[in-house]
Parts: C-alpha cells; structure tokens; sequence
C-alpha cells in the first residue's frame, strides 16, 4: 500500500509541530520565570536578613531580650516577605518564633529547633553583636516560594497548553472527518494497486517488524520469551536510594543542633572566625580545643550522646561545642589562655575518665589538642590547623594524651612583617 501525501497530511504534520512548540514554550516561559523568582527572593533574604541583623544589634543595646526588643523582632517577621520563623540564642535562653504558630518550629528539652521538611525553605545562622552581651546567635527561617507568583505563573502556563490542546483536537476533529469521507476513494485506489487476487487485507509481515523466525515453514512466528536471567534487575535500587536519603537527611544541618545536642560541623568555621574577630575587637584571648577517640570501633551512638552531654555540661558553652568528624567534639572558648585552656581540658578528660571508667582501656583513649589565638591577628583555618596538628601529634604519641601548640608572638609578628617586606 502506497502512502499519498495529501494536503491534509500536511496540515496535520504542521499542526502537529505547531502544538508541540506551543507546549515546550509555554513549560520554558513558566520554568524562567519560577527560575527567575526564586533568585530575586535569595537576593530579597539576604537584604531582609541584614536588615534584621541590624535592628536586633539596636534593640539589643536598648534592652536584650525585653519586651519592646521582642516586639521589634516579631514586626520585623511579620512585616517580612521572605522570614517565616526565627530564633534568637543568648546566655540567658532561647527565644523563637514563627509567623504562623506551630507550623515550622518544634521544642525539644525546652530548645527550639526548626521543621525538617521537604518543602522549599532555608536558613541561615549568623552571629550578633550587642554590647554587653556574648554568644549571642540569631537564626532565621525562610521560604523560597512567592506562592502567589508561583499561582500566577502556573496558570499563565496552563492556559497556553491549554490553547495548544484545543488546537490538537480541533486539527484531530479535522483529520477524522476528512478521513471519513475519502475512506470509499482510497480503497478504491488500493485495489487498482495491488496484485490480483492476493488476500492482503488484515496481513503485517510479523517477521519483518519483529525479526523472529518460523519453524517448519508453517508461517507461525515464534516469539523469543527472555529468560528470567535477561529481566532481572538489581534490587539494589530502591534500598540504597533510601538509604542515601536517610543518611542524607541525618548529616544534613536541620536547626542550630544536631541529634546529639551539639552544634554542626558544618558551623564550626564560621563561629570561630566570628568569635576570634570579636576577641580581636575586645582584646580579648580565645582557644580552640579538639577532642578525639584514639580507637573508635568500641564506640556507639549512645556513648557519644553522653560524652558531649558531659562536655556541655563542663563547659557550660553549648553554641560553642561542635561535632568533629563521627566521634569528635570541637570546643570554642574565649576570653582564656593557652595554660588555661590546657588546665580545664585536663580536668575534663580526668573527669570523663572517672565518668566512664568501663569504656576506656587507657587514659590515652582520649586525645586533645590546643590551640590559641594568642594575640595573634590569626584566621579560623589556621587556629583550626594548629588545633589538629596538636592533636595527631597526641594521636602519634603514647604517652602524651593532650597536646598544645604554643606559638611565640612576637616571632609571629616578626613573620607577619618579614612576609609584608616581600610583597611588590
């Protein structure tokens, strides 16, 4: 059977291309502008967010944590377009909230901590500065939905499908019942063209689409079945997908702690350059305690949870103690010195030792290393590496189980110098 091209083929095939660019536009248009959107509201958090920043460090200075510096962050949230909760962490507590009650914040052990969700939102965590006052911290909830935008676009985008569907059908409408009335035409034509008296009417050439054989010569085609070999698949799919997602969303940063009580890795950078940046201002000293298991495979989740509730409890300084690595704690402490340092984290190994005297072969289970700003005008990353440099040194060691790197002022000062010389 021969294929005709007729006019109405043409027509087809063109109305055919034509709603199908009618549909990829439309998806495109609504993509750009949703793509759009969620950028411009970014840029609106960050500005929001500092603005924030700002009023809270005035309020603060005013009164902390009082009534009309309350009422200041709660206007700020309401009158916001991005903010949808906030909490505010200081020496004296925590305060949250949220502009709709209940909806993103939960408390656990009196600590507000935010929804996990699946939904648009973000938060970010930065440092206040308020006269008089310390560790103060102020964490902020937002959404990255304009769902009235979002509305908007979506039923812009809708209509144009929509308009590409009418279009569809009526050109199928057309089609049927153009083919409708010539159907008597072409079978005519059909029969002039085919050989006489072969029976084609019904007939596909199996063999030629499906490439099978027959056996016997009896025209049968045979249909190869794949064996159970060919069609199994891996039934690893679905399981490691999952547990990609449950690993995923348990070392993912949700609120200002994590599960075991203590801050994130992921904060620990940021926190320390803002807190040496505010000793530097204030003259002030400042050390960086590692704390690490020499061997951790006697270790379980439950032993963890103590041990850095017994450094919270020590230290008194929960926004200051982070996760280190899977069995680790990092300690922030300003306003003392190195020997000061050195001297408290002996008196908590001594006291974890006596805590927990079944789970340690040796004292030098523990090991702990020191470092500290030391008048220096030092960088995060480098009191970071000093702290670890002291610690493997504890790790290599079998005696020694702290270790702190002390370093010399003023050579740091003639370094600093000797370094600026150089430079063009």
């Amino acid at each position: 059977m021969r294929q005709i091209n007729t006019p109405k083929n043409l027509i087809t095939t063109f109305m055919a291309v034509l709603c199908i660019t009618v549909y990829s536009a439309a998806l495109v248009y609504g993509a750009i502008r949703i793509a759009g959107n969620f950028q411009d509201r970014r840029n609106l958090m960050e500005i929001e967010f500092r603005d924030l920043e700002d009023l809270a460090s005035s309020a603060g200075v005013l009164g902390f944590m009082d009534e009309p510096f309350i009422q200041t962050i709660e206007d700020a949230v309401l009158n916001s377009k991005t903010m949808e909760a906030l909490i505010i962490s200081g020496p004296n507590g925590e305060y949250a909230f949220e502009r709709r009650q209940g909806t993103v914040i939960n408390w656990v052990n009196d600590s507000p901590r935010f929804k996990s969700s699946f939904t648009l939102k973000t938060s970010d965590l930065r440092p206040l500065r308020i006269e008089g006052q310390r560790n103060v911290n102020i964490q902020a909830l937002f959404g990255l939905i304009d769902y009235d935008f979002l509305l908007s676009s979506m039923k812009q985008t809708l209509l144009a499908v929509l308009g590409g569907l009418v279009l569809a059908f009526l050109t199928l409408l057309f089609s049927s019942l153009s083919g409708a009335s010539a159907a008597p035409a072409l079978r005519e034509q059909n029969k002039t063209d085919e050989p006489h008296g072969a029976e084609t009417d019904g007939l596909i050439d199996f063999e030629s689409l499906v490439g099978t054989e027959t056996k016997g010569g009896t025209g049968k085609a045979e249909v190869k079945t794949p064996s159970p070999e060919e069609t199994e698949e891996e039934p690893a799919g679905e399981a490691a997908e999952e547990s990609f997602e449950e690993k995923y969303e348990e070392k993912t940063p949700q609120g200002l702690y994590s599960k075991r009580g203590i801050g994130w890795e992921e904060y620990t950078r940021d926190r320390l350059a803002a807190e040496l940046h505010r000793c530097a201002s204030f003259e002030q000293d400042l050390v960086y305690i590692m704390m690490e298991f020499r061997d951790d495979d006697s270790l379980d989740e439950d032993f963890f949870r103590q041990f850095a509730g017994a450094a919270v409890e020590f230290y008194n300084l929960r926004d200051l103690i982070f996760e280190l690595g899977e069995w680790g704690i990092s300690i922030i402490y300003p306003n003392i010195d190195l020997d000061q340092g050195f001297v408290k984290s002996e008196e908590f190994h001594n006291r974890i030792l006596t805590r927990f005297a079944g789970a340690f072969r040796s004292k030098n289970d523990l090991c702990i290393g020191i470092s500290s700003r030391t008048g220096r005008l030092i960088d995060a990353e480098r009191l970071i590496f000093e702290a670890r440099e002291a610690m493997r040194r504890a790790m290599a060691d079998p005696v020694t189980h702290i270790v702190a790197f002390k370093s010399d002022p003023e050579k740091y000062r003639d370094f600093i110098a000797s370094q600026s010389k150089q430079l063009p």
